[in-house]
């Protein structure tokens, strides 16, 4: 045995240090991997612009990604904060993490391809769809984007083949039966759009691109009545893309008031008002006392329709600034259309005492005398607006209301072309010329402005009725059958639409058809007190053949 204080170790010392070596090698192994995703976490943006809650969200999700064991799905969730809040560098690094990390989760390489499309890198966007594809097949709105950027690189059959398999799906149907058209009109073959555009507007009948294309198929037919009314049905909106939840999603981490108002007004834009909706109200949760995203979720619900819904978010605006001209004009509007008259007045004449230009608080004053048969005080109140601003084309067509009230066409036309020159997207002067034109029986040219009011507001009832009138007045049946037609389908009670129908049908040859009309005429017009009316339908009745 070695004496004491030699300086030699026991033999068994050895192995243990050498065990103890290699389970240290074999843990540095093992976290090797965690060092390296660590390095590719990106650092921190600078956040001192940001809000306290969105810089608080992003570095707990950053230290959450950074704790060990690093794992792809803590990776990606940090890229979905930074890629909602308009990170977009800082999300492509962690979703090229988080997929190397996970083989499996397609979400990250997904998200990596929505971000590359949106820089530009369409090659780049498809080839990670590919592999989306084989991870998620059944995920539609994917298979729908390779399809669309496989069309726009020059990959038709391929894209016509990703179509086919979607056209009868719900959601992106309606889209690929748009691509699939696209492709059959590149090849000229224009029964097989039509089909395509057909089965699409099955699935969503509101699906405005749609019938915007067919409208393009209709004119290479010859049909350029059809082909207009498409048009009008198509209006202007803006092209909305597929439903994507995947996508939709990413809002969720959404902690940024202003990029949330940025996708509520994207969203409104496309008709998507319940999610636009949403968006605003996070926006107002996130921050409440912040007047602008309070008036933008309010002018959203306004313009949905939804007025009485918006007149308390207008009314709220007000405590926060009591002479926010935007809310009185909207409280006071709103409360004109419901026909609360006097409110209307009271709200439109704080607007004037705030700003006594207010052209928009005159005109309001106006149009509530000239609702109330006051049409001295309207007039009164339409010149003040007029000697404040008369190039405003309300202003033009508020006096050519009050120059046709009297009688005084000559002067109303002025005001309306004038108003028409100011602002060629009013229904509702384009309407009027239209009316005053077909009075002086200058009908070519009342048709052209009654277009160009439908052209602005394709479901203007009354529009596509005094067209069919003003058609029928030239002789030109079939067109006047089908403008009737729309002016039922957008308003249903226009009792005279029903009888001009009936009577053109009955001189057509088809007597059960206008029976219907004009019975359904005659039950308007008892229901709408109006006895002249009802003698006139009667009388068309009582000259069809008495039914079997």
């Amino acid at each position: 045995m070695p004496e004491r204080g030699s300086g030699r170790r026991p033999v068994w010392v050895l192995p243990i240090a050498a065990a103890g070596l290699i389970l240290l090698a074999l843990a540095l192994l093992k976290a090797w991997p965690n060092f390296a995703f660590h390095k590719q976490i990106p650092r921190l943006p600078d956040l001192t612009e940001k809000s306290p809650l969105l810089a608080s969200e992003i570095k707990a999700r950053d230290k959450a990604a950074r704790a060990f064991p690093v794992g792809a799905d803590k990776i990606g969730e940090l890229g979905k904060v930074y890629q909602a809040n308009a990170f977009a560098k800082e999300a492509e690094s962690c979703y090229v993490a988080a997929a190397r990390r996970s083989s499996k989760n397609p979400l990250w390489l997904y998200y990596l391809s929505y971000i590359r499309q949106q820089m530009g890198d369409a090659q780049g966007a498809e080839e990670l769809l590919r592999q989306v594809i084989l991870k998620a097949p059944d995920y539609a709105p994917a298979r729908l984007k390779l399809a669309d950027l496989g069309f726009k690189s020059g990959k038709a059959e391929e894209a016509k083949a990703a179509y086919l398999r979607l056209q009868d799906d719900q959601s992106v149907g309606p889209h690929a039966g748009l691509g699939l058209a696209r492709i059959a009109m590149a090849e000229n073959r224009w029964e097989e759009a039509r089909t395509a555009l057909e089965k699409a507007l099955r699935l969503d009948p509101q699906f405005k691109p749609a019938y915007r294309m067919l409208a393009v198929v209709e004119d290479h037919f010859g049909m350029t009545e059809e082909a207009e009314i498409l048009r009008e049905r198509a209006g202007i909106e803006r092209f909305s893309e597929a439903p994507d939840p995947w996508v939709d999603e990413l809002a969720g981490a959404c902690l940024d008031p202003k990029e949330l108002m940025r996708l509520a007004n994207i969203a409104f834009q496309t008709n998507r008002y319940e999610r636009a909706f949403g968006l605003y109200k996070k926006a107002l949760d996130i921050d409440p006392d912040n007047l602008e995203n309070l008036l933008g979720v309010a002018l959203m619900v306004f313009d949905s329709g939804n007025r009485e819904a918006a007149r308390p978010l207008f009314l709220k605006a007000l405590t926060l600034r009591s002479d926010d001209e935007l809310a009185l004009y909207h409280i006071a509007t709103i409360d004109f259309l419901a026909g609360r008259l006097d409110d209307a007045r009271l709200t439109f004449e704080k607007l004037v005492e705030v700003n006594p230009q207010s052209v928009d608080g005159w005109l309001g004053l106006g149009d509530v005398a000239f609702k109330n048969r006051d049409f001295q005080g309207a007039d009164a109140h339409y010149r003040k607006a007029q000697s404040i601003n008369p190039q405003v084309s309300k202003v033009q067509y508020s006096m050519g209301r009050i120059e046709t009230v009297r009688g005084n066409w000559r002067r109303a036309l002025e005001y309306l072309e004038k108003a028409s020159e100011l602002d060629g997207r009013s229904a509702d002067t384009w309407f009027s010329l239209g009316a005053i034109l077909a009075r002086q029986g200058r009908l070519d040219e009342a048709i052209a402005s009654y277009k160009k009011a439908l052209r602005e507001n394709p479901e203007f009832g009354l529009a596509h009725y005094n067209l069919a009138n003003a058609l029928y007045r030239q002789g030109k049946l079939a067109e006047a059958r089908s403008r009737y037609l729309r002016a039922i389908e957008c308003d249903p009670d226009i009792a005279e639409a029903h009888l001009n129908l009936g009577t053109l049908l009955a001189r057509e040859g088809d007597p059960a058809a206008a029976r219907r009309h004009l019975e359904t005429a005659l039950s308007l017009a008892l229901a709408q007190g109006n006895p002249g009316l009802e003698g006139d339908i009667r009388a068309e009745i009582k000259k069809l053949p008495s039914p079997r």
